[in-house]
């Protein structure tokens, strides 16, 4: 393998509950009631659908955004205290250098939380690529921000490793040609059967066998 591509949510950083506490606070804060399980499976998608998703396709873009930034905005604040690297990922970042690959961030998040995540783990030195959101205009699970990922790096997808932690990921992962490891942060071990491993952390030995391939 040549390179190694992060999702951000779930995989750099264990955030999942701060996002649903997020949503369900802005969702209380506008008077709905949404679906518990209807809101898991959305996990992975852009704002733009998921908000779409959540609120009615007859939305306007303008309202989209609002709504997104507004969401975002309020998860940022919630987690800015508690924000930290799940174990092992910055002994894994290192063994990655270490061992010459290239490494990106290809994230449906919107760039304002690509850059609070990264900056406040004081992670950017690792990264030659970072992509977000407004980086393509198919979501996961197209396979678009990893493709592209790959192309700026400049390594084929067959020699690129995928990290992802939700469902959408994995698809998208594997539609790139990758080879894809899935960590159980996010969803249980049975919704990422797609995956060609999955692992519980970052100190898993399959997560550095992934990238001798």
């Amino acid at each position: 393998m040549k390179a190694v591509i992060f999702d951000m949510d779930g995989v750099i950083v264990d955030n999942s509950e701060y996002h649903r506490k997020a949503w369900h606070l802005y969702i209380e804060k506008k008077g709905l009631k949404v679906n518990q399980e209807k809101l898991d499976k959305m996990y992975g998608l852009r704002n733009i659908e998921f908000v779409r998703i959540l609120f009615g396709q007859d939305l306007s873009d303008q309202e989209v955004a609002v709504i997104g930034r507004e969401k975002e905005q309020l998860y940022r604040e919630i987690y800015l205290e508690d924000i930290k690297p799940p174990e092992g990922l910055i002994e894994y970042l290192d063994y990655i250098k270490e061992k010459g690959l290239k490494i990106a961030i290809a994230s449906s998040a919107c760039i304002e939380n690509v850059d609070f995540t990264i900056d406040n783990l004081h992670i950017r030195k690792y990264f030659d690529v970072i992509l977000s959101e407004q980086d393509v205009t198919k979501g996961k699970p197209a396979p678009d921000v990893y493709l592209k990922a790959a192309g700026k790096l400049g390594v084929p997808p067959e020699k690129c490793v995928v990290i992802e932690d939700a469902v959408a990921g994995v698809e998208a992962g594997k539609r790139a040609g990758m080879y894809v490891v899935a960590i159980t942060t996010s969803c249980a071990r049975g919704e990422l059967n797609k995956a060609d491993v999955i692992v519980d952390s970052f100190y898993d030995e399959e997560v550095r066998r992934a990238i001798e391939r």
